[in-house]
């Protein structure tokens, strides 16, 4: 994904927190405002913003240290975005202010432990080609923009444009590097993308499947520049 779409997450996340605590406070009264209704509106905004963080896969790239944002943990964001909502059953009936920042400072620990849990994972999958099994790999790109071409050749003649469009797609997954311990993500929206193509591309219209292309090679882009700093 490239860097304009990762922040749009981010920017969508920050005006949903805008429009939450707006919302919160026209609901309430001045004096309603206490730290009980603190307590329980903050962690929804943080909340919020983890989720867009994690969307965006904030950190998610980065070697030798623990990334805090990433969006193969964004089960974990979305997770404790739930549990911040949930909490808002035992303010409506009153609890005390005490037990909320207990449970909800329990709550933040159980996120972070979540992220932790998701780092190691991934650290523990061992080093080898990533998605071997699955063909979410070099072997597996060239093979499919190796028949998404034929294909093309086949059933499309007429369309030129696609056809040289699409060998400049084979020709970059040719060429791509091997896939190395944190590329899966990247790796996997590539197959995706290949997938889309051949399972729906081939009835869609010439400009629609001359964007889906575009954006693979920008996809095969990116990974280079993630393999170049992982190494």
């Amino acid at each position: 994904m490239s860097a304009r779409p990762k922040l749009m997450f981010p920017i969508a996340a920050l005006l949903l927190a805008a429009l939450t605590l707006v919302a919160g406070l026209m609901m309430s009264e001045a004096g309603e405002r206490d730290f009980a209704f603190w307590i329980t509106l903050v962690p929804i905004l943080l909340a919020e913003c983890m989720l867009g963080l994690s969307a965006a896969g904030i950190g998610g790239e980065q070697s030798g240290c623990f990334p805090l944002f990433r969006a193969g943990s964004g089960m974990a964001a979305v997770s404790y975005l739930g549990f911040t909502l949930i909490m808002l059953i035992p303010y409506s009936h009153g609890c005390y202010s005490e037990t909320l920042l207990v449970v909800q400072s329990a709550g933040l620990v159980f996120w972070v432990v979540l992220q932790v849990l998701f780092w190691l994972a991934e650290r523990d999958g061992g080093d080898g080609p990533a998605f071997a099994a699955t063909g979410c790999n070099k072997t597996g790109f060239s093979l499919e923009s190796a028949t998404l071409l034929s294909d093309l050749k086949n059933r499309c003649p007429e369309q030129s444009a696609l056809i040289r469009e699409c060998g400049r797609l084979a020709e970059a997954a040719r060429f791509a590097a091997e896939s190395v311990k944190g590329t899966e993500q990247i790796d996997e929206m590539i197959c995706m993308g290949f997938w889309r193509l051949r399972s729906a591309g081939l009835q869609l219209p010439p400009a629609q499947m001359l964007e889906d292309m575009h954006k693979l090679q920008e996809l095969f882009q990116r990974r280079e520049e993630v393999i170049r700093r992982l190494r």
